[in-house]
């Protein structure tokens, strides 16, 4: 789908969880945007990812089926769980500022590009 930032956002809104089965993140940017729509998230265990999220994630071996599956089901079906996830997100958001991060990238973008 092709879709624009507003939608994207009230995608992550009403989703039930944004499950994020990468093998390799440059940052995780969709980690932050779904934190900043107070989706819950499944996610690999991989890569950056655990150093972006933290404990507001459900974590997952992206290789095994029944560690993807055990993580969402333990999201989906505990409200608990998908209510503290969503919290924990709101936190981990503060630490890092989306427009910062952007303005970080761009700037290495720049200097790689100008070498």
């Amino acid at each position: 789908m092709d879709v624009s930032d507003t939608q994207l956002n009230y995608l992550y809104q009403k989703a039930s969880l944004f499950v994020f089965p990468s093998l390799y993140e440059g940052f995780g940017y969709p980690l932050l945007e779904a934190f900043k729509a107070g989706c819950p998230i499944a996610a690999s265990n991989t890569s950056c990812i655990p150093e972006i999220g933290g404990d507001a994630i459900a974590y997952f071996n992206p290789y095994e089926t029944g560690s993807i599956y055990d993580a969402m089901n333990s999201v989906l079906n505990d409200t608990n769980a998908r209510t503290n996830y969503m919290q924990k997100g709101f936190e981990r958001l503060k630490l890092f500022p989306i427009e910062e991060q952007a303005e970080k990238t761009l700037k290495l973008y720049n200097e790689i590009a100008t070498g």
